[in-house]
């Protein structure tokens, strides 16, 4: 995902931006990583300042987004709008899985959980204790592997779930981190070389 920038009105800005936005903000640096955040956030203030002029669709989402941002959520500091691999649901699926049984036999896991979670603001009703309106979002297959470099695979998916008609342009629904999946692809741990969109 190249980026498009116009420095004319932009006084100041890092080389680690430059470079970022020459190549794929998002995959620069280590998903999650200081320098990732610095970067991301830098962006984020140039663009609102009018400072750094996108042309492209995805990348001004991505900066209209909250990430890079941090709030509370049930006692615990989390990060906004970064999806990122269930750790808690994989953990207890694999805890689950022998019990019980005899035999050292992986068995088919068929509890249909879901591969990634995400949190988001404005999502539920703002309260003294959940004052953005934080809600945790789970979605992808826990089961099934992204087919993100199989080109007859995405446009099925698209084709069942509507991605490039805009039916889930609603970020506070799971279908809505689906369809952008290959935006966080290499950050998540999957392989894909392609555009940001499945379509």
């Amino acid at each position: 995902m190249k980026y498009i920038k116009d420095f004319r009105n932009c006084c100041e800005i890092s080389k680690e931006l430059e470079y970022a936005l020459n190549n794929s903000l998002m995959e620069t640096f280590r998903y999650g990583s200081e320098k990732f955040f610095e970067t991301i956030l830098e962006a984020k203030e140039k663009y609102r300042k009018g400072e750094l002029h996108l042309t492209n669709e995805n990348d001004i989402e991505l900066l209209n987004t909250d990430i890079g941002e941090k709030a509370i959520y049930e006692g615990q500091e989390v990060w906004l709008d970064m999806p990122m691999i269930d750790e808690d649901l994989n953990e207890k699926k694999s805890n689950d899985k022998y019990k019980g049984t005899k035999t050292s036999k992986p068995k088919r896991d068929s509890s249909g959980g879901k591969a990634y979670k995400v949190y988001v603001a404005g999502c539920n009703e703002k309260t003294k204790t959940n004052p953005r309106g934080i809600t945790l979002l789970r979605f992808g297959s826990g089961g099934l592997k992204a087919k993100l470099d199989d080109p007859e695979a995405r446009k099925r998916y698209d084709s069942r779930h509507g991605c490039s008609k805009g039916k889930h342009d609603d970020k506070c629904k799971p279908g809505y981190w689906s369809c952008r999946l290959p935006r966080f692809a290499s950050s998540i741990g999957l392989s894909y070389k392609g555009s940001a969109q499945w379509w």
